[in-house]
Parts: C-alpha cells; sequence; structure tokens
C-alpha cells in the first residue's frame, strides 16, 4: 500500500511538470506572436512597433539630439524584451551618401556618432534594414525604416 502511494504520487508530480511545460511552452510561442505582430492564420492584428531616437520616430531632429541619443529604442516600450539587433545608418549631406552598419545591438557606434558629428543642417540621416529580437530567441522581425533631417 505504502509503495502504491509513493509510485502514484511520483506519477502525478511529473505528470504535473509535463502540463506545466506545456503550458510555458504555449505562453512562450504566444508572447512570441504578439511582440512580433505575427497573427498566422487569425483575425487578430498586432500593430507593428515603431522605432524611435531621442523619443523622435522621424523628421526634423537637431544634431545634438541625435547625438545624445546613442540607443534605438520601442516607442511606448511595447514589450522590454524586443530590442533591436542589428540596423544600417546613412547620411546624406549635399548628395553624398555614407552607410555604417551595427551588425551587433541597438547603439550607435563610434563610427555613426561620428558621422552624425559632421552632418550640417539639410542632411538627412535614415535607419534601415533594421532588424529586432525578441529575447534569446533567435529569429529577427523587420522593422519599417526611420528618415530624420538635421536641423542645427
Amino acid at each position: 500500500m505504502f509503495l502504491n502511494h509513493i509510485f502514484y504520487n511520483e506519477y502525478k508530480i511529473t505528470t504535473m511538470k509535463k502540463s506545466a511545460q506545456f503550458l510555458f511552452a504555449c505562453l512562450c510561442i504566444l508572447c512570441n506572436t504578439i511582440a512580433f505582430g505575427q497573427n498566422g492564420n487569425s483575425s487578430v492584428s498586432v500593430s507593428d512597433p515603431v522605432l524611435v531616437i531621442a523619443n523622435k520616430s522621424g523628421g526634423n531632429i537637431s544634431k545634438n539630439e541625435l547625438w545624445n541619443s546613442d540607443t534605438l529604442k520601442f516607442a511606448n516600450n511595447i514589450t522590454p524584451a524586443l530590442h533591436v539587433c542589428e540596423f544600417k545608418m546613412t547620411t546624406e549631406c549635399d548628395g553624398k551618401l555614407a552607410t555604417l552598419v551595427n551588425d551587433r545591438d541597438e547603439y550607435l557606434t563610434d563610427e555613426m556618432r561620428t558621422a552624425i558629428y559632421y552632418t550640417e543642417p539639410g542632411c538627412k540621416i535614415y535607419f534601415e534594414n533594421i532588424k529586432a529580437r525578441f529575447g534569446r530567441n533567435k529569429d529577427t522581425r523587420s522593422i519599417k525604416p526611420v528618415e530624420f533631417t538635421v536641423t542645427e
């Protein structure tokens, strides 16, 4: 009788662990789907994340604002686990283009900051080929490009 009780409890604990693992896996899949705005065959729609620099999502920006903001973030912090993992920055001044790439993280590189330093009013700065990752997930998602015009 005692032995049957032990085996029953062990079976019950093992079954509970498997159920918890299943629920955790379902939750991870659901969170990943919501964070990336993927809706598969459902009719639910999640808006695309909006990239911001110095709390601006495009338009006019001063050189100082851009210089002091060293990170590409998402508006309203839609999910803390969603972060930029690579992007390309292109500056256009007097018809000349300079393109720099960061394929590691969401921070402006020293070369990018130098390029920003040498911009003049009227120059355009494009952030494009932006990829975002949810947590440690290896899947990436493309984010809409952002365009700024340097004002001062």
